[in-house]
């Protein structure tokens, strides 16, 4: 997959891979991407993988490189609360 991964990003296209649970997919797309010296951008389904993502696999593969890597968490529109929001939230909730 990580070879896949790296000729797709050299050569352009579209790669579809699927692989199990536990099987360092993570680790084959990010060290390709890495090496690559390109920005990608990285969407995942769960926050469980974001997080994963951030606080263990980027440090991980930074640590087997030898330098540093810089990651960035962004999160969708929906997982905030503007005030409108909280404000239509407040008015369903509480009487006045």
């Amino acid at each position: 997959m990580a070879q896949a991964v790296a000729t797709t990003l050299e050569h352009g296209g579209v790669l579809l891979c699927e692989a199990g649970t536990g099987t360092g997919k993570s680790l084959a797309y990010l060290a390709p991407a890495v090496l690559s010296s390109r920005r990608v951008i990285v969407s995942t389904a769960t926050h469980a993988l974001q997080s994963q993502l951030v606080t263990e696999d980027v440090p991980m593969l930074a640590r087997a490189l030898g330098r540093p890597l810089h990651a960035e968490l962004l999160k969708g529109r929906s997982n905030y609360a503007c005030k409108l929001l909280v404000s239509q939230l407040e008015q369903r909730l509480f009487d006045e």
